[in-house]
């Protein structure tokens, strides 16, 4: 592991500390808080610190279950990659990297304990906004994904580019943010689910065009 790669994981698990205390004292004053999320993952680095994927909010059997991001845990015990895993490489490949190399944390960093069929209000996700703010800035990305509205919603919100849109006005369109570390694209995405209706495959023209902008150069 590289001395800023390193250095950046120690600063992600500080900021965890922090995390699991709002978890601890129910922060949002909403059930997605609560001692059943203290302890669970916050974020993923990898060795490319430049390309940073925002998910929406933790999955009933995802990697709060299984450590590992965008994995789930077979009856056996081993670990294999999510339907929506494997669309989200699928989408990665085209800038020629993957979900191993990649940084991932989540807009919402709860979720209730027992309802499966569960999604963040407002309330919730603003209670959030803090803690992606401080992982983003302790990351430095130079390409933020973030995957579905909400998560959109949150990256613009940190990064001040927060635009009065429908999802499918800002979905594919890069914008450029004057980060204090460099200009840095927030490029929002489908979400690679593959019960989000089948749009995900969309993010693959949205990446191709991209690459082929030159906007950000991986």
């Amino acid at each position: 592991m590289s001395p800023r790669r390193r250095a950046v994981s120690i600063q992600l698990r500080l900021i965890g500390v922090g995390i699991d205390r709002c978890r601890r004292n129910g922060g949002c004053g909403f059930p997605p808080c609560g001692l059943h999320a203290v302890g669970k993952p916050t974020f993923h680095i990898g060795p490319r610190l430049d390309i940073l994927v925002v998910g929406e909010a933790p999955g009933p059997s995802g990697w709060w279950l299984s450590g590992k991001a965008f994995y789930e845990r077979e009856n056996s015990g081993h670990l294999k990659l999510s339907p929506t895993g494997r669309n989200l490489n699928v989408c990665l490949r085209i800038l020629r990297t993957s979900l191993e190399k990649v940084c991932f944390v989540e807009a919402i960093k709860c979720r209730p304990d027992r309802e499966l069929k569960w999604s963040p209000g407002a309330r919730v996700r603003q209670n959030c906004t803090r803690f992606l703010k401080e992982q983003v800035f302790a990351l430095r990305p130079r390409l933020i994904l973030p995957l579905g509205a909400k998560a959109s919603e949150s990256c613009l919100d940190i990064t001040g580019l927060r635009r009065k849109a429908a999802f499918s006005e800002i979905a594919g369109a890069p914008l450029r943010w004057a980060s204090p570390w460099a200009e840095c694209v927030v490029l929002p995405l489908y979400h690679p689910s593959p019960a989000n209706c089948g749009r995900w495959p969309i993010n693959k023209k949205i990446l191709r065009a991209f690459v082929r902008s030159n906007i950000w150069a991986s």
